[in-house]
C-alpha cells in the first residue's frame, strides 16, 4: 500500500474531518485533492497506538512499529489475516466490526485480547474505518488497554491497603482511649477521696491543686469519650437506608429538649426536608452536634436555628444557620480538626471534638461539610448527603 492522506493541511496541522458518505450512503474517509503522504507517514509512525492497513480480505498489508511491538510481527512479515493477531474468542467480534464499518455503526469499537508471542493476552480496544470506497481497504486502530487494567489493579490494591490502615488506626485509637479510662478513673477517684477525707486539713494551695487534678481528669475523660465516639463512626456504623431527614432532626430535638428550653431557643425549617440515603442514627448525632454548637455559642439574643435544604444534582445541600457569635473566617477549617478549639474551656465547656465527629459522619456518607458566610452574623454550617437510589426507596424509614 502507498502512503495516504490523513486529512492534514499544507501547514502541517492534522485536520480531522467527519467521514463523508458515497452515493450509496456508506461512510468513507474523505481525501483532500493534494497529496499528504508525508503527514500520513508521520501519523503511521506514532508510538501511541497500533495501526494496520487491511486489504479487502482483511489481510494486513502494512503495520506500524507500535503494532509490531504489541504483536511481535517482523517488519517483513508475510501477509496474514488481522484476525489471526487476536485470540480465537474475539475473531467473530472483529468480523462483525468489519460489517459495521460499512454502514450500521462506522464508529464502533470492541474490546479484545491479542494472540502471538509478544502480545498474548494483552487487552486492547479496536476500531476500524474505511480508507476509500466500500469493500476496499480499511484502517484498524489498536489501543493498548492493559496499562489501564494494571492501573485499576494498582488503585484497587492501594485502596485496600488504605482501608486496612484506616481500620488499624481506628482500632488503635479505640484501644488507647479504652485503656486510658481505668488509670484515669483511679486518679480521679483518689483525688476525690483525698479531698473528702483530708480536705479540712489541707491549706488553700493544696485544695487548689486538688481542684486542678479533678478538673484535668474530667477534661481528659471528656476527650477520651470523644475519641471513642470518633472511632465508632466507622466501627459501629449501620447500613444506609432511605431516611426522611425530618426524622433524625426530630430525634435530636427530643434529645436536646432540655437545653433548648433552658436557652429559650427555637428551630425552624423552610419546608419538608428531603429523603436521603443515610444511617439514621448517625445523622441524628450529626444534628445533635450542630444544634448543640448553635446553643453553646449563642449571643445575648435567644438562639434561633434555621435549617434549609437545596438539591444539587444527585445530592442534597443542607444548611444549618444560627444567630450566634459566628465563626472567624480564618478558623473555618480549624473548627473541624480533632480538639480544634477557638475558645478556652473556661469560656465555653467541651473538648473540641464535636465538629470533627460531624465531619467524619458526613465523610462516611460520601459528602463534605464546611462553614460558609451566612445570611446573618451567626454561623452557617453546610453539609451534603446523597439522594436515595431507586433500589433503596422501598426501605424508607
Amino acid at each position: 500500500m502507498s502512503q495516504r492522506d490523513a486529512g492534514a493541511d499544507e501547514g502541517g496541522e492534522l485536520e480531522l474531518s467527519p467521514a463523508r458518505a458515497d452515493a450509496g450512503g456508506t461512510p468513507r474517509v474523505e481525501h483532500p485533492p493534494q497529496s499528504t503522504d508525508r503527514r500520513f507517514s508521520a501519523l503511521f509512525g506514532t508510538d501511541l497506538v497500533g495501526l494496520a492497513v487491511l486489504d479487502t480480505d482483511g489481510t494486513v498489508t502494512e503495520a506500524n512499529g507500535r503494532l509490531r511491538q504489541m504483536t511481535g510481527l517482523a517488519p517483513d512479515h508475510p501477509p496474514l489475516p488481522f484476525a489471526n493477531l487476536l485470540l480465537p474468542a474475539y475473531r467473530d467480534a472483529f468480523a462483525e466490526l468489519g460489517k459495521q464499518m460499512w454502514g450500521t455503526d462506522p464508529t464502533a469499537t470492541i474490546s479484545a485480547r491479542l494472540a502471538g508471542p509478544a502480545g498474548a493476552g494483552v487487552s486492547v480496544v479496536l476500531s476500524r474505518c474505511a480508507v476509500a470506497e466500500p469493500g476496499g481497504e480499511s484502517l484498524v486502530v489498536v489501543v493498548d488497554a492493559s496499562m489501564s487494567d494494571e492501573t485499576q489493579i494498582e488503585q484497587s490494591r492501594r485502596a485496600r491497603e488504605l482501608e486496612q490502615a484506616n481500620a488499624d488506626l481506628q482500632q488503635f485509637v479505640y484501644t488507647i482511649a479504652h485503656d486510658l479510662r481505668e488509670p484515669l478513673r483511679s486518679v480521679s477517684s483518689y483525688a476525690r477521696l483525698l479531698f473528702e477525707r483530708h480536705g479540712d486539713t489541707l491549706d488553700h494551695d493544696a485544695r487548689e491543686f486538688l481542684d486542678f487534678i479533678r478538673e484535668g481528669a474530667q477534661r481528659m475523660r471528656e476527650q477520651i469519650d470523644g475519641l471513642l465516639e470518633y472511632s465508632r463512626v466507622y466501627t459501629q456504623a449501620r447500613p444506609f437506608t432511605a431516611v426522611a431527614l425530618t426524622l433524625p432532626l426530630e430525634d435530636s430535638v427530643i434529645a436536646m429538649s432540655g437545653e433548648l428550653e433552658a436557652a429559650g431557643g427555637s428551630i425552624t425549617t423552610d419546608h419538608d426536608l428531603p429523603v436521603v440515603y443515610a444511617d439514621r442514627r448517625q445523622i441524628s448525632k450529626l444534628f445533635q452536634i450542630l444544634l448543640g454548637n448553635a446553643l453553646k455559642f449563642r449571643s445575648n439574643r435567644p438562639p434561633t436555628i434555621h435549617i434549609r435544604a437545596q438539591r444539587e444534582g444527585r445530592r442534597w445541600r443542607i444548611e444549618v444557620e444560627d444567630n450566634g457569635i459566628g465563626i472567624p473566617t480564618d478558623a473555618r477549617h480549624r473548627i473541624f480538626e480533632v480538639f480544634g478549639r477557638l475558645h478556652t474551656s473556661s469560656e465555653y465547656p467541651g473538648c473540641g471534638i464535636g465538629l470533627a465527629i460531624a465531619k467524619r459522619i458526613v465523610e462516611r456518607h460520601g459528602g463534605n461539610i464546611e462553614a460558609v458566610p451566612g445570611r446573618t452574623d451567626g454561623a452557617t454550617l453546610v453539609f451534603t448527603l446523597s439522594e436515595v437510589p431507586e433500589s433503596a426507596l422501598q426501605t424508607r424509614q
